[in-house]
């Protein structure tokens, strides 16, 4: 995601603002006070600068994770096998997979 930032002044009030552009194909998180707020659609959001901030985004293409697995056959035979997934980020369950999940790829490893 991009950063900007400007500030204006109207009848001797400050205010700071930063404008955050969310790319194509991401979904971006966004936290008042440490607190989740919102998700940021793919765009430019402005952001008041003291209270709001953008912690981060995710990309909601679908991706593919290489994994090499041992299993044991019938007969009592390990063999390994080379299996590709492909998974993609379901938005209505993005909150979780941003906050709850650390180190997807491990866990969808195991």
């Amino acid at each position: 995601f991009k950063l900007t930032y400007f500030i204006s002044f109207d009848k001797m009030d400050l205010c700071c603002c930063f404008s955050v552009c969310v790319q194509t194909s991401e979904i971006g998180y966004i936290e008042d006070l440490r607190e989740f707020q919102k998700l940021a659609k793919p765009s430019l959001s402005c952001i008041f600068w003291f209270f709001t901030r953008l912690v981060g985004s995710l990309s909601t293409r679908i991706q593919e994770l290489k994994v090499r697995t041992k299993t044991k056959t019938k007969d009592n035979v390990f063999i390994s096998a080379d299996v590709t997934v492909q998974y993609q980020i379901i938005i209505e369950k993005s909150y979780e997979a941003f906050y709850k999940l650390t180190k997807h790829k491990s866990q969808i490893r195991s």
